[in-house]
């Protein structure tokens, strides 16, 4: 009986030690679910951040209506149609000159945001001009609903001008606006740059058409780096003189 009971003891130490170890199993199985669920909840926190939430700055830009040509002689002037016997003698009558479309074209292909100082707005160049009768009846409201952040700037007319004083030049008008949700921030900037132009219309050096807009288009580059310098010197000293 002693033996019996010798026998039996062992088997109830194993029992115990059974239920010891899987009762550590269980803790442990608990404790790596705990640790991989905090895991994931940091992977979740140092994941990437939200998009911000900052509305995006937009810059609105529209081309100029199609250029014209102007004449300033000793006793007239104003806008000319080219004819052979006028001082756009060797253009064709029927010439178009740097149409809006052309313009927005190669406004696309600038950096205008850092040209007027608004480095990081997204461009969007219209296809035509803007309204500019809106843009003088009603100079504190917007033209494009949108973007919370939002400026606007508008080339409002411009002309290849040959006068008999100055010589020949590019001329470009422009506005600039800029707006706080649907609030003007600032009284709204205008003036004109010019460029001049490196242009022979008559006699026997009289150039080609096609050298001829290849010009404008050069001098159109430079206005618009005139302008963004004309911005600068506006914003610094109120002025509003020509570059």
């Amino acid at each position: 009986m002693g033996r019996g009971l010798i026998a039996k003891a062992p088997r109830g130490g194993e029992a115990k030690m059974l239920t010891l170890a899987l009762g550590l199993l269980a803790l442990t199985s608990a404790a790596q679910a705990q640790d991989a669920g905090a895991g994931q909840t940091v992977a979740a926190v140092d994941g990437p951040p939200p998009q911000a939430q900052s509305p995006s700055c937009e810059l609105h830009v529209w081309p100029a209506p199609d250029l014209h040509l102007a004449y300033y002689g000793w006793t007239k002037g104003g806008t000319r149609r080219p004819a052979a016997n006028g001082p756009f003698g060797s253009l064709p009558g029927n010439l178009v000159l740097f149409t809006s479309g052309r313009q927005a074209e190669k406004l696309r292909n600038m950096a205008l945001a850092e040209i007027v100082g608004l480095p990081g707005y997204s461009v969007v160049v219209h296809d035509g001009p803007a309204d500019t009768v809106a843009l003088r009846r009603v100079p504190e409201q917007r033209l494009v609903k949108g973007a919370a952040c939002y400026a606007e700037l508008a080339l409002q007319g411009g002309s290849f001008q040959y006068d008999v004083i100055t010589g020949k030049s590019l001329n470009v008008i422009f506005r600039m606006r800029q707006f706080r949700g649907e609030t003007l921030e600032k009284p709204a900037t205008g003036s004109f740059v010019t460029e001049k132009l490196n242009v022979t219309l008559e006699g026997g050096d009289a150039m080609s058409p096609e050298a001829f807009m290849a010009e404008i288009e050069r001098g159109f580059d430079a206005d618009m780096r005139r302008l963004g310098e004309a911005l600068l010197q506006i914003a610094r000293t109120g002025s509003k003189k020509k570059r």
